[in-house]
């Protein structure tokens, strides 16, 4: 009987302190609260930073974006600027390097057509030293001629007027050889620039050339033909002296200045 009651009464003290305990563990934060002095959170006010927050955060994106646009655009125009630069850099030193170029090219083409010019020059200077070189070699015949008339004539009195008229119509031709030559020496085959390109020497030059050495030509085979004609005369005429003399009468060949 005491066990039993024993039992009872530890377990109504029991449930009781348990009771106690509990009321303990709600009250204290009610109280710490009021100590304290807090207010519980208002959802609503929450609600309202947190929106307030956000429009500042967008704000300030926005305003990087602005900021970020702008930079792109200045980045763009300077960029856009410098290519242009560039480009006029470029075009410009194409420019200069096609002046240099054309200079280059009209100097070659000049030293071309000079060298062109020097060597048709050149040509016409050896053409006008041949034309010399004749007018001498028949000079020395006709000297020869003009000697042996004066003899013959000094030792008889055979009629030499037609040798001697040969003779005098060959150096007529050489003194006109002479003028043609001093006229042709100074003639020049000019070579035409255009620009762009250099012609060949002119061709009305290079013809007017030719006519004058073919007319120099012309002049000095007259005065081979009448030195020829002079000594042929000069060896009949002695040679009739001769058979004169002899009682003969022969008519010897031709002979030409060269043999005589």
């Amino acid at each position: 009987m005491k066990k039993n009651m024993s039992k009872i009464g530890g377990s109504k003290w029991g449930g009781m302190g348990i009771a106690i305990a509990m009321s303990l563990f709600v009250a204290i934060p009610v109280l710490a609260e009021e100590s304290a002095g807090t207010v519980p959170p208002n959802p609503s006010t929450n609600v309202g930073a947190n929106s307030e927050a956000r429009q500042k955060l967008e704000m300030k994106q926005r305003e990087l974006m602005d900021q970020l646009e702008a930079k792109k655009k200045e980045l763009n125009a300077q960029m856009e600027a410098k290519r242009a630069e560039l480009k006029t850099n470029v075009q410009e030193k194409r420019g200069e390097i096609k002046d240099v170029v054309e200079q280059k090219r009209e100097e070659m083409q000049n030293a071309r057509g000079e060298f062109r010019q020097e060597r048709a020059d050149n040509r016409i200077q050896k053409v006008s030293e041949r034309f010399t070189a004749t007018v001498e070699r028949l000079e020395k015949i006709a000297t020869r001629i003009d000697s042996r008339i004066a003899k013959i004539s000094a030792s008889s009195t055979v009629d030499l007027t037609p040798a001697k008229a040969a003779l005098a119509e060959a150096r007529t031709q050489l003194d006109l050889a002479k003028t043609q030559i001093a006229a042709f020496s100074v003639m020049t085959i000019s070579a035409t620039s255009t620009g762009a390109t250099t012609t060949p020497p002119n061709k009305g030059a290079n013809e007017a050339v030719k006519k004058a050495a073919k007319v120099i030509e012309e002049t000095l085979r007259s005065a081979h033909k009448g030195l020829m004609n002079a000594v042929n005369l000069l060896v009949r005429k002695n040679e009739e002296r001769r058979d004169d003399r002899n009682g003969t009468s022969t008519r010897p060949a031709n002979v030409s200045p060269e043999a005589r």
